[in-house]
């Protein structure tokens, strides 16, 4: 039987706002934790009984004890420093980039590679917390065998960008948000992002597909048919370039 992984078991390197939602979020403070996932994860311990719920609320008391970066991380650096972490990033984080995360986790899991980690967001997201498009849950569900319900959309803080050894974007205009959000006072662009910061439809290994913009919002059944198949394309060919060329993970 595969194991389930979730949240905790796909921790960035350095712990951001992309791993965690405001404790105080009238919906998530309501909310009950539905069932509880076992987890396989450094960062938390080997606890079994942990659940995604547990996880967003630990990031929670993190943020909210103001740790750096650097201290967060300093319990599990052994165990993640030789991660290559993966932000993947669209409009909103309720349909492409949390499909993305999902199908590129499922890969990794399938193939026992513990050496990358992902984590999606979105550019957009107007209520944290939120669960995914109905439409996307059901059709990874039926297509892929896979379960985003429990999924929180994650707003993208300009911080994830430093903490990700590679951010994919759903589309060409999301990748130009964040070029500009990392562009310096008199606006030139950083070179060194330019080149961690691409478009998820340039790996896709039919070369048909290299166009493609993976837009956010709603999709009519036959366009949710295609995009789910193109991003399985897409995320393939991404994990043969990391294992082929992998970023080197910061120290």
């Amino acid at each position: 039987m595969m194991k389930a992984y979730a949240f905790a078991s796909i921790l960035p390197i350095r712990p951001t706002k992309a791993q965690r939602v405001h404790a105080s979020h009238p919906r998530l403070a309501r909310a009950p934790l539905k069932g509880r996932t076992r987890l396989q994860m450094c960062a938390f311990g080997d606890n079994p009984n942990f659940t995604t719920g547990d996880a967003f609320r630990e990031w929670i008391l993190a943020r909210d004890r103001g740790e750096t970066a650097r201290e967060a991380s300093h319990a599990h650096s052994s165990c993640a420093a030789s991660r290559v972490a993966v932000l993947f990033v669209g409009d909103d984080n309720s349909t492409v980039s949390a499909a993305a995360e999902a199908i590129f986790t499922d890969m990794c899991s399938r193939r026992a590679l513990d050496c990358f980690s992902c984590h999606s967001v979105g550019t957009g997201v107007k209520l944290e917390g939120e669960p995914p498009d109905q439409s996307f849950i059901e059709a990874l569900r039926f297509k892929r065998g896979l379960d985003i319900s429990r999924k929180m959309a994650c707003a993208l803080d300009k911080s994830d960008l430093e903490s990700y050894n590679l951010v994919v974007c759903m589309t060409e205009s999301v990748r130009s948000k964040l070029l500009y959000m990392v562009a310096d006072k008199e606006g030139k662009h950083n070179d060194a992002a330019e080149d961690s910061i691409v478009v998820l439809s340039s790996y896709c290994l039919n070369p048909e597909l290299r166009s493609m913009q993976f837009r956010s919002g709603k999709h009519s059944p036959d366009a949710l048919n295609l995009v789910i198949a193109a991003l399985v394309d897409a995320c393939n060919g991404l994990l043969v370039s990391l294992i082929e060329s992998p970023p080197i993970p910061p120290s």
